[in-house]
């Protein structure tokens, strides 16, 4: 999936920009890795800009996860 677009995360980079990673199509071979790195304000916008959608994990002792034991 890397070298597609750049993927926001959570992380800050600095002040109020948030960290980009994973390059894209227009990056060099070397800047299409996970580890590489970058920032913008979380209002940017350009072409190869996007996001990855994550699902979150249910703890299974959580009430209605369905590992309930019955008594």
């Amino acid at each position: 999936m890397y070298g597609n677009v750049w993927e926001w995360c959570w992380d800050l980079w600095e002040g109020s920009s948030r960290v980009i990673r994973g390059g894209s199509w227009r990056d060099s071979a070397g800047g299409c890795r996970s580890a590489y790195r970058d920032g913008d304000v979380p209002g940017g916008r350009f072409h190869s800009l996007g996001f990855r959608l994550a699902r979150s994990c249910v703890r299974q002792d959580q009430p209605g996860s369905g590992a309930e034991s019955g008594g």
